[in-house]
């Protein structure tokens, strides 16, 4: 009996388990040392900060409530405790306060047991995922990645355990196709860096068919420009229109600074298509296997497919294995960007994975200009990625509202090959002109460039550059009346150091240039000096 009371206190000491039907509710300050196991109900309503887990470990079992503004659930630092999701039944963590945690485990009974969000939760250091979905529904949960030796550490089996940006029911946070996502919900990763990132995420914890097991989409981030963070919701459906085959998948990403040159893998299960919609909804029928390729597309009015896999990212799912992850791939070096570069992805939006089949690039209408040339106006354009357009038309106005047509130019369609066009307004009005380009492609879409102007027979020297604040990453600079050359346009920041700077090229006193930003400047204040010779010009430019 003396042993058995011996080993009893031992364990006691070793690990406090509280079974509490009404929870655990603590009013002053609470340090845990030790481990703690909480059967029932926790309710965390200390008023004071002093609250945490040093060298210790806090296991739940039910809901855990948080009431507390400044709850620091665990300390930094090696000594730091490990909050635990345990056991079968479904847990919910709510309260009026957001959590943070500083390491965070998740190991339930079984892969399908759920820990469901009412309020949004960040994992600061460590997040370890064994067995069991964690929901988002429409909060955020957010991996700080931080301190010297962070972990985000997946389940053996990748159906085992994820982020599931769902709601308790298991139906996918809804994301608008006309509205880009703002990332305020769903699963993040700080500060992602030049290193394979992988987010273990999915649109459901519910299986894609009767008697498959439930898996996730994971997404695989590597991103070589600065350390931006990125906030992914998955949903299931069409990316918009996509007319091959795909994958039932989207996947809206956000970065925190809109900026990156990133390789990028997408996830999804292999299915037999013949299936489709009848036993899974995660592979269309029809899909190829030997035609895997990340599809990117934007939220313009346009809904335009901006970049496809293309190269070495063309992936084969061959051998096939039904119920086997696979991917699909979009890596620097060889799959191009809406501008025809291969620097990996620069612009997050809205991704799937898809069969090429007929699918149109937008073109890109870069160094779109005017100048007047003699008593005519000329305007140039260099298109990019010319794909399938049927023909240019030159539009003009008198007040840059109502526009005729002036002529037209059909398009070559040299692919991802630059290509230069002029067209000459032989008969532009006296005072200001505005042009612009309206794109038909061969399906009939439509499309149009942005505004640019001259003024013909005006007395008056100027440079004048609109729109300012900048939206779109572009502007136009209109000179009057400027002596022929070359003028320089330079950008400098806040701290003075030039940050863009491009040649002008004014031949005939009057020229109207649209300047397009590189995708990734940055928002903010500059300053803006044109220079030929002897004459500067300076103004304040805000970029939007």
């Amino acid at each position: 009996m003396k042993i058995i009371r011996f080993f009893l206190v031992l364990i006691t000491a070793a690990l406090a388990f509280f079974s509490n039907a009404q929870g655990i509710q603590n009013s002053g300050n609470m340090y845990i040392s030790g481990n703690m196991g909480i059967l029932g109900t926790y309710n965390f309503t200390n008023t004071s900060a002093a609250s945490y887990l040093n060298n210790g470990n806090l296991y739940i079992y039910a809901d855990f409530t948080n009431n507390q503004a400044s709850m620091v659930a665990s300390t930094a630092g090696n000594a730091a405790g490990t909050i635990w999701f345990q056991g079968s039944a479904t847990q919910t963590l709510n309260g009026t306060q957001d959590f943070n945690f500083y390491k965070l485990q998740l190991n339930k009974t079984a892969a399908t047991n759920l820990v469901n969000m009412s309020r949004n939760v960040t994992a600061q250091n460590i997040l370890t995922l064994t067995k069991g979905v964690i929901t988002t529904s429409n909060y955020l949960f957010t991996f700080g990645n931080t301190g010297t030796t962070p972990a985000l550490n997946q389940p053996t089996v990748y159906s085992d355990s994820y982020i599931a940006t769902c709601d308790a029911s298991g139906t996918p946070i809804p994301e608008s196709s006309s509205v880009a996502f703002a990332g305020t919900e769903g699963f993040r990763i700080n500060n992602v860096g030049s290193t394979d990132t992988y987010f273990p995420v999915g649109a459901t914890y519910l299986a894609s068919g009767t008697g498959l097991t439930p898996a996730p989409n994971r997404m695989m981030i590597n991103n070589s420009v600065g350390t931006p963070n990125f906030t992914v919701v998955v949903n299931k459906g069409d990316i918009g229109g996509t007319p091959g085959p795909r994958v039932n998948r989207i996947w809206y990403v956000k970065s925190s600074t809109d900026t990156g040159q990133v390789n990028m893998k997408l996830y999804f299960t292999e299915r037999v298509t013949t299936d489709w919609l009848s036993a899974q909804d995660e592979v269309e029928g029809g899909f190829s296997y030997i035609d895997m390729r990340i599809l990117q597309k934007d939220y313009s009015t346009n809904n335009n497919f901006i970049s496809i896999a293309s190269g070495g990212d063309i992936r084969s799912g061959l051998p096939f294995s039904n119920g086997t992850e696979t991917y699909g791939q979009y890596t620097s070096g060889n799959s191009a960007d809406f501008l025809g570069r291969t620097i990996g992805l620069s612009e997050f939006n809205r991704f799937t994975i898809a069969n090429k089949g007929n699918i149109i690039l937008p073109v890109t209408i870069t160094n779109l200009r005017a100048w007047q040339h003699d008593k005519a106006i000329d305007l140039g354009w260099t298109s990019v990625s010319e794909y399938n357009i049927h023909h240019y038309e030159i539009e003009r106005s008198i007040n840059g509202i109502n526009f005729n047509n002036i002529g037209s130019k059909t398009a070559l369609n040299k692919g991802s090959l630059n290509t230069d066009y002029v067209f000459s307004d032989q008969h532009p009005q006296t005072g200001i002109n505005y042009y612009r380009l309206k794109i038909s492609d061969n399906n009939g879409a439509i499309s149009f460039t942005n505004i640019v102007r001259v003024t013909v027979d005006g007395d008056n020297s100027s440079i004048i550059v609109y729109p300012n604040p900048v939206t779109a990453k572009a502007f136009t600079v209109q000179m009057n009346n400027k002596p022929t050359g070359i003028f320089t346009l330079q950008l400098f920041d806040v701290k003075g150091a030039m940050v863009f700077h491009q040649n002008i090229k004014n031949e005939n006193g009057s020229i109207s240039e649209l300047i397009h930003l590189p995708p990734g400047f940055s928002r903010g204040l500059y300053s803006l000096r044109i220079i030929n010779g002897s004459e500067i010009f300076n103004s304040k430019l805000l970029v939007e």
